[in-house]
């Protein structure tokens, strides 16, 4: 039982450190893009519509991509307001849905369909995985047990779905 209780917090433990250290990984990306989005933003809104008044003076036409960029910066530069509201709003609505089973899973299987996370959480969640089953192999339970055991554990939803297909008949060998 002590031996069992040493490799649980053990475990807990190298889970705790390998999420500290994925979430100091991703302080520098999530840096640029805010430093991206802010210098867009204030391009848009502030530069622009200085170019704009220069090409309005002249009396020149403007190409199609052109005029998109200042009815875009006209809106922004009008409406910032309401885009940062209906952003926030959006952002919100997300994480709700994220909280809830469904949304979960929805959002566990959307990572793993994009490419630079989808390497990212499946190294993650197999380094989590083999962690939790080699512990619970050293465990004297049943390996149907183990199994389901394995499926709580796990912060995916979607290799839990795969786990939840595996039958204890399949394994009659290992008795």
């Amino acid at each position: 039982m002590s031996e069992s209780l040493r490799r649980l917090a053990d475990l807990g433990e190298k889970r705790d450190e390998f999420r500290s250290r994925v979430g100091m990984a991703m302080i520098y990306p999530a840096a640029m893009l805010l430093v991206g989005l802010v210098t867009v933003g204030v391009l848009v809104s502030f530069v622009v519509p200085t170019f704009v008044r220069v090409f309005e003076e002249t009396g020149q036409i403007l190409p199609l991509p052109t005029r998109l960029l200042v009815t875009l910066s006209r809106s922004m530069s009008s409406w910032w307001w309401l885009v940062l509201c209906l952003l926030a709003g959006m952002g919100f609505a997300v994480w709700q849905y994220a909280r809830t089973s469904s949304g979960k899973l929805a959002l566990d299987g959307a990572i793993l369909k994009t490419p630079l996370l989808a390497r990212l959480a499946r190294k993650g969640q197999v380094a989590a995985f083999t962690r939790i089953l080699a512990n619970l192999l050293e465990s004297a339970s049943r390996p149907y047990k183990r199994c389901r055991s394995l499926r709580t554990h796990l912060r995916t939803r979607c290799l839990p779905v795969l786990c939840a297909q595996w039958r204890p008949q399949s394994v009659t060998a290992l008795h």
